[in-house]
């Protein structure tokens, strides 16, 4: 039984410290009664249904989380409707102490274990009684999305009675249709629709239409000295909260978006540059080595990303990794052979937050056959695929993360290596757009 978690609760196994609480609530007047039992005249009792619920492995207890109080149980049984027997099925029922009726709390658990079964499990119906008259009950059964579906009659042995009741069920598209994208952890709750309530089409009011050939660079040095030399010049300052500043190669049709640190900053630049014409882009930057073999500038071609951030998670699917279009890393990997560049082919890891490295951390990143650790790529490929555009990404060698101690290697002052790597980009980028064929 997996632990689950709301803002009020906790729902976890039953333990055996559980016994005073399950005593105090099973003895009062008003609450076993509506669920065909017998309140508990004795911790005894209490003591043997305890056990049963600790060996059934399908019975949750829910605690107040600000009191760590066990106050009531939910039951997950493998009962089956018979006209649904083709379906994976579980039975719900529940029991809360009387002192907390009337505060919302079963039907947070409730919801809780709906959103278990339903996208954790993958169970297809869910069912549940309450018996004629218990409107506090029905109010929470329909209150959470199901309806009614028959009359039925319960046996309740301990009341040596049978009661008629009344039978809910909740297939899983209804479920759907209540939640929607609602996930565990909001960072997987993906929406495929490519319309935004803000869409970067807001951009094109105040700015001017771009080349389709263009590089994102992160190399300020350099881009400072091109300037200084009247190689480049700048084209466009997008507008915004902390604006974008896009050059302009003077004797080619290409142009430079200056990079941001970071998935969420670099790819929201990257956006409004697509809405303004990019759609030929090649990426070039820095990042730690975590081999050996990427030796400070070292080229990296990267072919794939592992997903540690939150950009991507909002262009596609939750996935471990994300790729690099095959073409069109076929066609920069062939551009660079045919210039005889010296590279290396491989997976990065890309992380929100260049302070919490830790050597766990890159010891695993390691083991999953990453070459290299920073902040952007992931979140690019994933931007890129989206909006269906041609994008690439070289990445030199920089701080050494293999060894014990952080070691900078000077990696910032190599202007020579991030010079020429922002014209082989440049280069390429202009053979995808008159070579390259979809």
């Amino acid at each position: 039984m997996k632990t689950l978690e709301t803002s009020r609760l906790i729902l976890r196994p039953w333990n055996l410290k559980d016994l005073d609480d399950l005593y105090e609530y099973a003895s009062m007047e008003d609450v076993g009664i509506h669920a065909g039992w017998l309140k508990h005249d004795s911790i005894e009792v209490s003591q043997q249904i305890l056990q049963c619920f600790i060996q059934s492995h399908s019975e949750y207890a829910i605690v107040l989380k600000d009191i760590n109080k066990t106050i009531g149980s939910i039951g997950i049984k493998n009962e089956i409707l018979e006209k649904y027997k083709d379906l994976d099925q579980r039975a719900i029922g529940y029991c809360l102490s009387k002192d907390y009726w009337g505060q919302g709390i079963m039907t947070e658990a409730v919801n809780r274990i709906h959103q278990y079964l339903f996208d954790d499990v993958g169970v297809d119906l869910l069912w549940i009684e309450h018996f004629k008259g218990n409107d506090r009950s029905s109010r929470v059964i329909i209150k959470t999305g199901y309806h009614y579906e028959e009359d039925a009659i319960f046996d309740a042995v301990q009341l040596d009675k049978k009661i008629e009741c009344k039978r809910y069920v909740m297939f899983k598209e209804d479920y759907l249709k209540k939640n929607g994208l609602r996930k565990e952890f909001p960072i997987l709750e993906f929406d495929s629709n490519p319309n935004a309530f803000i869409n970067p089409s807001i951009v094109e009011e105040d700015s001017k239409p771009l080349s389709k050939n263009l590089v994102v660079c992160f190399f300020q040095d350099v881009l400072r000295a091109l300037l200084a030399e009247g190689i480049i010049e700048l084209y466009e300052m997008i507008s915004g909260e902390n604006p974008c500043p896009v050059y302009r190669f003077k004797d080619y049709d290409c142009m430079i978006m200056q990079g941001a640190v970071g998935g969420a900053a670099c790819g929201g630049d990257l956006e409004e540059t697509i809405q303004l014409g990019a759609r030929n882009i090649m990426f070039c930057g820095g990042a730690g080595s975590l081999h050996k073999d990427i030796t400070v500038g070292k080229i990296v071609l990267v072919d794939s990303a592992i997903r540690d951030e939150g950009l991507s998670y909002h262009y596609m699917a939750p996935s471990r990794e994300v790729r690099c279009n095959d073409r069109v890393l076929s066609f920069v990997e062939n551009q660079l052979k045919e210039r005889e560049v010296s590279y290396i082919k491989g997976k990065v890891w890309t992380t929100d937050a260049f302070y919490r490295e830790t050597k766990d951390k890159i010891a695993l990143r390691n083991n999953e056959n990453c070459l290299m650790v920073e902040m952007e790529q992931a979140g690019l490929f994933a931007v890129t695929n989206f909006r269906n555009v041609n994008y690439a990404a070289l990445i030199y060698g920089g701080d050494d993360l293999t060894s014990d101690k952080w070691d900078q290697r000077g990696w910032k002052n190599r202007s020579d290596v991030r010079r020429d790597l922002l014209f082989l980009c440049k280069d390429i980028v202009l053979d995808i757009d008159k070579h390259y064929k979809e």
